[in-house]
């Protein structure tokens, strides 16, 4: 006995097979340079890695007193949960090798929710710190960088992606942040 399939039934199970391996829900990914912030507050733009990084950042330069909020929106295109992800760096770890309290710490507040990561507290090179998940709706989510010491907390951006499993490259270069 010989079983036929036509046409209709082989385009079926290859898109069967597509849907199963390609959901059709493609995940959201905002990227929010820091030097865009809307409002820096007391936060300063620094170009001083601009070679290395092909964008400038945001300095917290308070001379030892935390500096004003810098502030901003990003457009959700969808509702969801979406990890944080903030590009930092420890600066002070390329002489203290981490015997000491970071000096540049700094929180990150989604829609007026402060999340439980301090940033700039980790590895001396620039890199993506985790600040874990948040429940966000379509439409504009408000994002600040609170800075909590007045000593050099640095941020060069903030990835939103409703990925949950991405790990950004840490090198980011300009072509991957385009």
């Amino acid at each position: 006995m010989k079983i036929r399939f036509g046409m209709k039934w082989v385009s079926m199970v290859v898109w069967l097979l597509c849907a199963a391996v390609f959901p059709a829900t493609a995940a959201e990914h905002i990227l929010v340079e820091a030097e865009a912030f809307t409002e820096p507050g007391g936060w300063v733009n620094d170009s001083q890695f601009m070679d290395q990084m092909g964008s400038p950042f945001l300095l917290a330069h308070g001379i030892g007193r935390p500096v004003a909020d810098a502030e901003t929106e990003a457009g959700i295109p969808k509702s969801g949960t979406y990890r944080v992800w903030v590009r930092t760096r420890d600066w002070a770890s390329t002489w203290t090798k981490g015997r000491c309290d970071a000096p540049g710490k700094f929180r990150v507040v989604v829609n007026g929710h402060v999340l439980e990561t301090v940033f700039g507290t980790e590895g001396e090179a620039w890199h993506w710190q985790d600040g874990g998940t948040v429940e966000l709706k379509r439409g504009e989510a408000s994002l600040k960088l609170h800075d909590q010491t007045g000593f050099e907390g640095r941020c060069d951006a903030i990835l939103l992606t409703s990925d949950l499993k991405l790990l950004p490259p840490d090198e980011a270069p300009s072509a991957w942040r385009q």
